[in-house]
């Protein structure tokens, strides 16, 4: 995107968003004072802090301290305030966590990780509806990053989109099982809690799971090791080590995939970033 005017067509959300990233195109603003960056940027001071159920187009214009109507020249609605206020949110992608001669492998599974801590860090972005496909800017720096890793691999294009929507399922899924039970991806948890967690769900399980009903289920929580996990992981630990887990075996899955079409290896640094 580096020239103007701005292709079409575009939703309107997504050209004011790339018309505010690379400057007004020569167009005088409205009112100098009030711009969509500015009030963006009160939108997701309020979101970080009361949540997005505190997002009205008047609390935000009280944040700013203008009237609620000026709001809309810039914003025409709610609906869009959202969709800039998830681009917004997102930030910029941290790329020097993947520096250059990272293998796809490890600089995929970096991207997911950051990913989760993105939507752990602000949870109302995940109550944001997605209304269509990743355009507008820092999506598309996300989605960038990413790419760059993907560089000289046998993946088809479609291939690589739709790798990059099941990684981010997977963080965005991951995220909000984080943000319901407590979690904090990448911070220790408590032994204690999450073993007795675990021994009241196999309790309940147990409990619920009438052999006549549910048979196969009856014969899995009979086994009576539901969370026994590997003796090396650390008990503070474990949570990100299941996070991991699916993390992993979907990247197996890729890694299977090239391995039939004799293409690189995981530890291959195939991208130049």
């Amino acid at each position: 995107m580096t020239s103007d005017p701005l292709p079409d067509p575009l939703p309107g959300p997504v050209r004011a968003a790339w018309e505010s990233e690379l400057g007004s195109g020569g167009r005088r603003p409205r009112r100098p004072e009030l711009s969509l960056r500015r009030i963006v940027d009160a939108a997701v001071v309020l979101a970080d802090r009361d949540g997005l159920a505190g997002i009205s187009m008047a609390k935000v214009a009280a944040e700013i301290g203008c009237a609620t109507m000026a709001l809309y020249r810039h914003v025409p609605s709610k609906t869009d305030l959202l969709q800039h206020m998830f681009d917004a949110g997102l930030s910029a992608p941290p790329r020097d966590r993947t520096p250059p001669g990272t293998g796809w492998r490890d600089g995929l599974a970096t991207w997911t990780r950051a990913s989760l801590q993105v939507f752990v860090g602000r949870p109302w972005l995940l109550e944001i509806p997605i209304t269509g496909p990743p355009l507008m800017p820092r999506n598309l720096d996300w989605m960038d990053w990413a790419m760059g890793l993907l560089e000289g691999t046998a993946f088809a294009p479609w291939e690589k989109l739709y790798t990059l929507l099941l990684l981010n399922g997977h963080a965005r899924h991951e995220a909000a099982l984080a943000v319901s039970i407590g979690t904090t991806p990448g911070e220790p948890a408590d032994p204690e809690a999450g073993e007795q967690a675990a021994a009241d769900y196999t309790s309940a399980l147990v409990a619920l799971a009438d052999p006549g009903r549910f048979p196969a289920l009856h014969d899995f929580v009979s086994t009576g090791s539901l969370f026994d996990l590997p003796p090396d992981v650390d008990p503070e630990r474990a949570d990100d080590f299941l996070r991991d887990f699916g993390l992993e075996r979907i990247l197996d899955g890729l890694q299977a995939l090239l391995d039939s079409r004799g293409a690189p290896g995981p530890g291959d640094p195939v991208s130049p970033r």
